[in-house]
């Protein structure tokens, strides 16, 4: 790397560092595109049980089970609790429809995604 490309890395290096939140907290606001897409295209999951169930599992047993024709993917937001989003809203619609499901032999109570349900 030539002087001048290092001495610009190391400038914004410096820049970054000196960034601060001061109060650790800034709203983060979702698009009217986004919000569509949780409402339309998202599940809510919760398994209950009283050990927490490894989300790759949860991946490989729903995707196996509910095979969406568009895809899906799985993200942990809570222990045992799994947001479910779909690339269809017809592959959703199906999956609430078909329920109840279980996970392992414990029951998995799906919800639509509220408002607000899913702050972090």
């Amino acid at each position: 790397m030539d002087d001048t490309k290092e001495e610009n890395l190391v400038a914004l290096t410096n820049k970054t560092n000196r960034l601060v939140c001061k109060d650790n907290s800034f709203p983060l606001m979702a698009s009217p595109v986004a919000k569509a897409r949780a409402k339309n295209l998202t599940l809510v999951g919760q398994i209950m049980v009283d050990h927490v169930i490894n989300k790759n599992k949860v991946a490989i047993i729903t995707q196996k089970a509910w095979s969406p024709a568009k895809g899906m993917s799985v993200k942990v937001v809570g222990e045992n609790l799994f947001l479910f989003s779909f690339n269809d809203a017809i592959d959703k619609c199906r999956i609430k429809g078909q329920a109840p499901w279980n996970i392992d032999g414990y029951h998995l109570i799906l919800k639509r995604v509220e408002k607000n349900q899913l702050r972090g």
